[in-house]
């Protein structure tokens, strides 16, 4: 795969795609609702290759979630409202 642009990422609709079923999963399987924007920009700053391969399946998608689950912390900082 060539490289892709910032700009590229963010309007493949491969990427949309995984990253509709990812937000999902996470929202509903663990109860983590996380913006779509910090979900794009975690994304394209640790996994643009497994992102924009090609569209998982919700076996990859769930196994990937958990392990965003289990890490949680590390990617994505947390706000109270």
């Amino acid at each position: 795969m060539a490289r892709m642009t910032k700009a590229e990422f963010w309007n493949n609709s491969i990427v949309n795609d995984n990253l509709s079923e990812i937000y999902s999963c996470m929202k509903i399987c663990h109860g983590k609702d996380i913006d779509g924007d910090e979900l794009l920009q975690y994304a394209w700053r640790y996994s643009k290759v497994w992102m924009s391969e090609y569209r998982h399946t919700m076996h990859e998608i769930a196994t990937f979630c958990k392990e965003l689950n289990r890490n949680f912390d590390f990617y994505f900082k947390i706000i109270c409202r």
